[in-house]
C-alpha cells in the first residue's frame, strides 16, 4: 500500500473510531437524561425527610427571632421568602428542591470536567452516570440541606484550580466560593485533602515556582474575609448574647469533639448497605488502588487522584454519614474513580457500563417505597386547624414549622452532645414555658410511650432520654389524634384518691365523668384553669375521666393518617 493509501486508510480508521465515540457519548447521555428526568419527577412525589424539615423550621426559627446559630444557617436567610407563598411547609420544601436539583446539575458537570481532565470526556459522562445513579443520590440529591449547594459550590471552586490559570479571576473567584461554602456549612473542611491534591498538582505544573504559594495563601486569606463577612451579617440578624463569640467557639469546640471522635459510628451500617446498593461503585472503588499504581498518570496527578479519593475516610472518624451524606461525599470520590472507569471500559465497552448504571437507576426509581408526602401536607394542616397559633410542641424535627418547636433536634449527635453535658432537655424546656403538645413523629417517641419500662438507647447502649425526661414525658402526654399528643391526665374510675403533676399551665376540659378537684365537682364538658404543680382528685368517679389540655380542642373529624409519616431515609 502507499503511503498516500495508508494516509487515507488511517484518516477512515479515525473518522470510524471519533463516530463511534460520538455515538456512545449520545448514548450515555440519553442515560443521563432519563435519570435525571426520574429523579425530577422525584421531587414532587418523595415524602419530606426529617432533615429536610428540620433546615425548613430554621427558616420560621429565624423569622421569630429564635435562631441562635451562626454557622449552618444560611439557608434561613437565603430562603425566608419561602414563608409568603401559599401552601404548607410540604409545598414550601418543594420548591427549594429544585434549587437543590440545580446544584445538582451543577455537581455532575463538575464531575464531567474534573473526570474529563485525567481522562477523556466518554469517562467524564459516565462517572457523571455514576453518581446520579448511585441510590442514596438518586434519593437525596434534590433534598433540602446544605450538602447540594455546599458540593457545587466547592466542586466549581475545585474546576477553576484544576483548569484556570492562578490569576486574579482564579483567586478572587475560588477565595469567594470557599468563603461562601464555609458559612453554607463548616463540614466542608472534610475537602481539605481534595483541595491540597489538587494545588499540589498545580504547584508542580508550574516547576514549584514559590510565587504560587503566595497566591494560594491570598485564596485562603480572601475565603476567610468573604466568611467573616457573612459571619457579620448573620450574626447581625441572630438573637445576641455578651459571650456570643466565646459561645459559637465552645459550640465548634463541642462539636468537633464528638463529630471526629475515634469511636463507633452510628451510619456504619449504612456505608455497607451503599456498597450493596451500588456495587459498579464499589467495584470501582476496589479497583482504584491498582488501575491507578499502573496508570501512565504523572505523580503529581496520582497524588491529586488519591486526595480526590480521601472523602471515603470519612466514613471511618465522621459522625453524620447518613445517607444524605453521599450528595457530598461521593462527587469526588466518582471522579477519582475515572481511572478505573476508563480501564473497564476499554475492557467491556463504555455502552454497556453505562447500561447497567442506567438499569440501577430505574430499579432504584421503580423500588421506591410508596410516598407519605399526602400523609404529611395532611398532618401539617390538621395542627394548624387544631391548636391555637403559637403553640410550643415537642417532636423530632420541627414538622409544624409555623409553631414554635421547644426541644432540640433530637440526633444521635445531639443526643450525645446533650448526655455529654448532663442535660435534660425536655424538662428545662417543659419548665420554661407550656408545652401542651408533643408529635410522635420519630421512633424515639414510639419506643418510649410504647413501654415506658424499655426507653429507647442508641447504638453505643447510651439512652437516648435521659430518666427525668422519659417520666416527664410519660406522666405528662395523653393520645389525642394520630401522632398527636397533648398535656392530660387519665383519673380512673372509682372511689381512691388519684395523685397527678400538672407541668403545663392552661385550659383543661373535662371528659368522661364528674370529678372532684381544688374542692369543686366539675362536669364532662367543663374548662378548669390549672398552674404548674400538684393535685388530688377525691370522691366517687363513675368511670374513667380525662383532663385534655385546652378549651374544649377538637380533633379532626377525619381519621388521622396511619405510619409511616416519613420515608426510610
Amino acid at each position: 500500500m502507499t503511503t498516500a493509501g495508508a494516509t487515507i486508510s488511517a484518516s477512515k480508521f479515525g473518522l470510524i473510531a471519533s463516530a463511534q465515540k460520538i455515538r456512545a457519548d449520545s448514548w450515555i447521555i440519553v442515560g443521563l437524561c432519563l435519570i435525571l428526568a426520574l429523579q425530577f419527577s422525584e421531587i414532587f412525589r418523595r415524602g419530606i425527610n426529617w432533615d429536610e424539615f428540620h433546615h425548613y423550621n430554621h427558616i420560621w426559627a429565624y423569622s421569630r427571632g429564635e435562631l441562635t446559630n451562626v454557622f449552618n444557617v444560611m439557608h434561613s436567610r437565603a430562603f425566608g421568602w419561602v414563608r409568603a407563598l401559599s401552601g404548607n411547609a410540604v409545598d414550601h420544601i418543594i420548591i427549594i428542591r429544585l434549587f437543590m436539583f440545580a446544584c445538582e446539575v451543577t455537581i455532575l458537570a463538575g464531575i464531567i470536567g474534573i473526570a474529563k481532565h485525567f481522562t477523556n470526556r466518554t469517562i467524564g459522562l459516565l462517572c457523571a452516570l455514576a453518581y446520579i445513579t448511585f441510590p442514596f443520590v438518586f434519593a437525596h440529591g434534590y433534598s433540602f440541606r446544605f450538602d447540594p449547594p455546599s458540593t457545587a459550590l466547592m466542586i466549581i471552586a475545585f474546576w477553576m484550580l484544576l483548569k484556570r490559570p492562578m490569576d486574579y479571576v482564579t483567586i478572587l473567584g475560588v477565595g469567594a466560593l470557599l468563603g461562601i461554602a464555609l458559612m453554607v456549612t463548616i463540614k466542608i473542611v472534610l475537602l481539605l485533602p481534595v483541595f491540597a491534591g489538587v494545588l499540589w498538582l498545580r504547584w508542580s505544573e508550574e516547576r514549584f515556582a514559590q510565587g504560587f504559594i503566595l497566591k494560594t495563601a491570598m485564596i485562603g486569606l480572601f475565603a476567610l474575609l468573604v466568611a467573616s463577612v457573612i459571619y457579620t451579617i448573620i450574626s447581625m440578624g441572630a438573637p445576641q448574647s455578651d459571650n456570643m463569640v466565646i459561645a459559637t467557639a465552645s459550640r465548634v469546640g463541642g462539636v468537633g469533639s464528638i463529630m471526629f471522635s475515634l469511636e463507633p459510628k452510628p451510619y456504619w451500617g449504612v456505608a455497607l448497605l451503599a456498597a450493596m446498593e451500588a456495587p459498579l461503585v464499589a467495584i470501582l472503588i476496589a479497583l482504584f488502588g491498582y488501575y491507578l499504581y499502573n496508570s501512565q498518570h504523572k505523580k503529581a496527578e496520582k497524588i491529586a487522584l488519591i486526595a480526590l479519593i480521601s472523602p471515603l475516610a470519612s466514613l471511618l472518624f465522621y459522625h453524620n454519614t447518613a445517607p444524605y451524606f453521599y450528595v457530598f461525599m461521593m462527587p469526588w470520590v466518582i471522579a477519582a474513580c475515572a481511572i478505573p472507569m476508563q480501564m473497564l471500559s476499554e475492557r467491556y465497552g463504555s455502552l454497556l457500563i453505562a447500561g447497567w448504571f442506567t438499569i440501577f437507576g430505574v430499579m432504584t426509581y421503580a423500588l421506591e417505597s410508596e410516598s407519605p408526602i399526602e400523609k404529611q401536607r395532611l398532618l401539617i394542616e390538621a395542627a394548624y386547624e387544631t391548636f391555637p397559633e403559637r403553640t410550643a410542641y415537642f417532636d423530632l424535627m420541627g414538622m409544624v414549622p409555623r409553631y414554635h418547636k421547644a426541644n432540640e433536634f433530637m440526633t444521635p449527635f445531639k443526643i450525645k452532645s446533650l448526655y455529654k453535658e448532663g442535660r435534660s432537655i425536655y424538662t428545662e424546656a417543659i419548665n420554661k414555658q407550656p408545652v401542651p403538645i408533643l408529635l410522635r413523629n420519630d421512633a424515639q417517641f414510639d419506643s418510649l410511650f410504647s413501654d415506658p419500662s424499655n426507653p429507647p438507647y442508641l447504638h453505643n447502649g447510651q439512652p437516648v432520654f435521659t430518666p427525668e425526661d422519659a417520666h416527664v414525658l410519660v406522666d405528662t402526654y395523653i393520645d389525642f389524634w394520630g401522632p398527636f399528643m397533648v398535656a392530660g391526665e387519665v383519673i380512673p374510675e372509682g372511689n381512691t384518691t388519684h395523685d397527678f403533676t400538672i407541668r403545663v399551665p392552661g385550659p383543661y376540659t373535662v371528659k368522661g365523668s364528674d370529678i372532684l378537684i381544688k374542692g369543686k365537682r366539675w362536669k364532662p364538658g367543663d374548662v378548669i384553669e390549672l398552674d404548674r404543680g400538684h393535685y388530688q382528685v377525691s370522691g366517687p368517679r363513675a368511670g374513667e375521666t380525662t383532663l385534655v389540655w385546652g378549651d374544649r380542642l377538637t380533633p379532626p373529624s377525619y381519621p388521622a393518617p396511619r405510619k409511616p409519616h416519613l420515608p426510610t431515609w
